[in-house]
């Protein structure tokens, strides 16, 4: 049994990538690329074509169509990028303070890839399920082996820390095997089919929820992950 914990800290206040990337090249209105997040209020899908992002606003109509991680060409009007907003001060621990109800999914299917930064995709009725290892070691999930992913997602506040310290998420002990992490972040997407997308510093996971309604782009959540190989 392997555990890792993070507690993001930042507030990110764009949709899509964190980091400005110069946008792939375009013939007129076209752009192609996968599906990595979009905002329903402004129209704006992000394109992921390697390591290059694009944001693009298409059609209401064209909205409805999209699937997460898809590869599609869209046609609409290159966006700017948004800005995004840093903290100059030191910045001051934060603790995830729990609300609402958690929801818990499990996923059995193979494993379609798996990322050197410790990060394994397995295949899904709803799509792929994207989460961490408990290290970058992911030689145990090879492509194509059966695996289940169990997860538990929990809304939460990111609140000043009291004591002076971040509060440290993973107290409970896990004592069956398999890969257990803990990742608290932001919400970047959400897929009606019941995927949320979360940011992480390996990249981001997307897990799956029973009620994709009761989250929003922006929120805070709290993700605990158990991933096993499969029989």
């Amino acid at each position: 049994m392997r555990r890792a914990t993070f507690l993001i800290i930042g507030l990110m206040l764009v949709a899509g990538c964190a980091t400005a990337q110069t946008a792939p090249q375009a013939s007129g209105q076209t752009f192609r690329g996968e599906v990595w997040t979009w905002d329903d209020v402004t129209n704006v899908v992000t394109l992921r074509t390697g390591d290059q992002r694009v944001r693009v606003r298409v059609s209401e109509e064209t909205m409805r169509t999209l699937r997460l991680h898809e590869t599609v060409t869209l046609r609409g009007e290159l966006a700017p990028p948004e800005e995004i907003a840093h903290v100059i001060t030191a910045p001051r621990p934060m603790r995830a303070v729990p609300r609402g109800e958690a929801q818990q999914a499990q996923v059995t299917g193979n494993v379609l890839s798996t990322d050197p930064k410790g990060l394994v995709s397995v295949g899904s009725a709803s799509g792929p399920v994207t989460v961490w290892t408990a290290t970058t070691d992911t030689s145990a999930f090879a492509p194509g082996a059966p695996a289940m992913v169990r997860m538990t997602v929990q809304p939460v506040d990111m609140v000043v820390s009291d004591t002076g310290t971040a509060a440290d998420p993973s107290a409970s002990v896990a004592t069956e095997p398999g890969e257990h992490t803990v990742v608290t972040g932001r919400v970047v997407s959400v897929d009606p089919k019941g995927l949320i997308t979360v940011e992480s510093p390996r990249g981001p996971i997307t897990v799956m929820v029973p009620n994709a309604a009761l989250h929003r782009a922006g929120s805070f959540v709290q993700v605990r992950t158990t991933l096993q190989r499969g029989q």
